[in-house]
């Protein structure tokens, strides 16, 4: 690639602007990249190394070949919740959940990474339009157990990630969200400060590359708990 490796050399300020520029050239009416922002994903990519390849940036091998449909909103969905979900796709939801990557991070019925929130039982506490809303939207409530954090030391050294455990002495924290038993434990003494970020690790945009149609069957899949009876796949 022509672009070099700017990760290390700009801060996370600095990438957001460039960021927000780079839109506006293409005219795209996303909102401006925040710093939060680039922090998050600095948690998320920071295993990676080399380049991504062409399957990667798709997504994988469940979202090869799959073109961009929209970023969805909830009024997209206008009257899809008047009646309970009913007359969904089992199979086509379980794909789905592959296939916008929540395998990566969510567990269902043994499928999938334990890494994010647990779906078992988002059903008894969410509507069902509640429970797209936050797939939509992943930064409108953020549980403290998964919210991330930017760390600073009096030495200028500044980590991110997950704060798994602390108390008046150190501090522990998950830096790679995909290696959730790998830590780093930081002396309290050390910290000149803990911010916590306003984003969910959880990217959004994850359905863009899902039909409509497609996306009621996998929410039919997460509030089912991945239970081909339940009612959701009743016709």
């Amino acid at each position: 690639s022509p672009i070099p490796p700017f990760a290390g050399l700009r801060t996370d300020a600095q990438l957001a602007a460039v960021l927000t520029y780079v839109r506006n050239a293409f005219r795209n009416e996303a909102p401006p990249g925040t710093e939060e922002k680039v922090a998050q994903v600095r948690v998320a990519t920071r295993s990676k190394t080399g380049f991504y390849s062409p399957e990667e940036l798709e997504g994988g091998p469940a979202t090869q070949g799959r073109a961009f449909v929209k970023l969805w909103t909830m009024g997209d969905f206008e009257g899809a919740f008047d009646e309970p979900l009913a007359g969904r796709s089992f199979e086509r939801g379980r794909e789905m959940f592959r296939a916008a990557s929540c395998h990566t991070c969510h567990n269902v019925r043994g499928e999938g990474k334990d890494v994010g929130a647990d779906l078992s039982s988002v059903a008894a506490e969410y509507t069902d339009a509640e429970v797209l809303r936050h797939i939509l939207e992943p930064s409108l409530r953020i549980r403290d157990e998964h919210r991330l954090h930017r760390i600073d030391l009096h030495d200028e050294t500044r980590y991110f990630g997950l704060v798994v455990e602390r108390d008046a002495e150190t501090v522990l924290i998950v830096e790679r969200l995909e290696e959730p038993n790998e830590t780093v434990r930081l002396d309290a003494a050390d910290i000149a400060g803990i911010t916590p970020l306003p984003t969910s690790p959880m990217p959004e945009g994850l359905l863009s590359v899902l039909t409509r149609e497609e996306i009621l069957d996998l929410l039919a899949y997460v509030v089912s708990n991945g239970d081909r009876q339940h009612r959701a796949f009743a016709d």
